[in-house]
């Protein structure tokens, strides 16, 4: 095959795929159709369907309400970006890899004064009517902003820290 025909292949094949006018973008009805998949699948409103499984060795039996309700919120977390989740449920916390729908661990309630790393989203799975903190205990999320009167004692240890390496 010469360059010519090369080119002129490459050129046929490009040519219904991509504009004539230089800068236009190319937009086809399914684009519109996609984001509005995602979008529904954000917010719940479409199920894949697919199950929840449990990683071998991991010891945790959940019921067919519970399996439904983390498959619906391994959905839309998974719709948001979420890769790795903290599930709180009526059996207890999970941990679970969204991306591979599948119960990696069971998260120790007695971890008192720990701080657990690692995870993207927290899904509240519970089938209680009670508030999850009264199931679980407070869920602590990072404060986003330093308050003097609510880290003193960090505060003084920093600067402590920065005159004596001056």
């Amino acid at each position: 095959m010469t360059a010519a025909i090369g080119q002129e292949l490459i050129e046929r094949l490009a040519a219904g795929i991509r504009p004539e006018a230089a800068g236009e973008t190319l937009r086809t009805a399914g684009d519109d159709r996609f984001a509005n998949l995602l979008f529904k699948a954000a917010s719940g409103e479409v199920s894949s369907g697919l199950p929840i499984t449990i990683a071998r060795g991991v010891d945790v039996q959940l019921s067919p309400e519970t399996l439904e309700k983390v498959s619906s919120l391994v959905d839309r977390a998974q719709a948001q970006g979420a890769s790795k989740a903290l599930v709180l449920t009526d059996e207890g916390m999970l941990e679970l890899d969204v991306l591979r729908r599948r119960v990696e661990g069971v998260v120790d309630p007695a971890l008192q004064d720990s701080v657990l790393t690692g995870f993207d989203a927290v899904l509240v799975a519970t089938t209680d009517e009670r508030d999850p903190s009264e199931l679980h205990g407070p869920l602590m999320l990072p404060d986003r902003g330093l308050s003097a009167s609510a880290h003193d004692s960090l505060l003084r240890a920093l600067g402590d820290s920065a005159s004596t390496n001056r």
